[in-house]
């Protein structure tokens, strides 16, 4: 008796038995009175080929030390695990340094150069400038430097280093972000006469004002005797 369902008139189901048995052809064997049928097909699945990749994927990744990761934890947990933060900086840096893009851009002047360096940064644009002159007929040689921050601070620096009758005499002044003006100057002499060398540090900046006279000699012995005297001063440069 045939179904109809919809309409649709639809052959009668074959008992299980009669259907073909794919798996009989796995030995080469088939069924009496049946042809060999077609070479069997598998098809993947895109989860099946995810699962795959998966899979080569796990077996190529490093080996996990478990027994390393235990021991990180108890340290951890003790208080005994020591962060080496100079380490770290420095891969930060050395990572900051690795994203950053660099513009610089120099020129001459009259009586030396300039340089413009610019870096951009993931936070932010940083720049430094660079004067740099010489002064001849006074024996002087001025460095000036400006940094400016990514958040806009800037902090700047003036350098010198001139020429005297018996040494040289060096400065330099820095600006902090805060305001502060640091000074520092040099003063270093020379006295054939007593083969005596005398270096004087004079420095004027809040709380940091003081003057340290170093003076190096020969003895009458052949040796070296050196003379330290520092003292505060209430305005060192001034």
């Amino acid at each position: 008796m045939a179904n109809e369902i919809s309409g649709v008139r639809a052959t009668a189901l074959q008992p299980a038995q009669a259907r073909p048995v794919a798996s009989a052809l796995v030995h080469g064997q088939s069924h009496a009175g049946t042809e060999p049928a077609a070479t069997d097909t598998v098809t993947l699945t895109d989860s099946a080929r995810l699962m795959q990749r998966l899979e080569a994927a796990v077996a190529q990744a490093p080996h996990v030390d478990g027994k390393r990761i235990d021991e990180i934890k108890q340290q951890i947990a003790g208080g005994g695990y020591k962060v080496d933060t100079s380490r770290i900086a420095t891969q930060l840096a050395q990572l900051e340094s690795d994203l950053a893009e660099r513009e610089l851009v120099a020129s001459r002047t009259d009586n030396g150069y300039t340089y413009e360096l610019t870096t951009q940064t993931p936070n932010g644009t940083r720049e430094r400038t660079v004067t740099v002159g010489y002064d001849e007929a006074m024996g002087m040689l001025t460095r000036d430097t400006t940094w400016t921050a990514a958040d806009g601070t800037q902090i700047s620096r003036h350098g010198q280093i001139q020429r005297t009758d018996d040494g040289f005499v060096k400065s330099r002044s820095v600006t902090l972000a805060d305001g502060e003006t640091v000074s520092r100057q040099l003063d270093v002499s020379f006295d054939p006469d007593t083969k005596s060398l005398t270096r004087v540090v004079t420095v004027d900046g809040e709380n940091r004002d003081f003057t340290r006279t170093i003076e190096i000699a020969r003895s009458s012995s052949g040796g070296l005797e050196f003379d330290v005297i520092t003292r505060p001063t209430e305005n060192g440069l001034t």
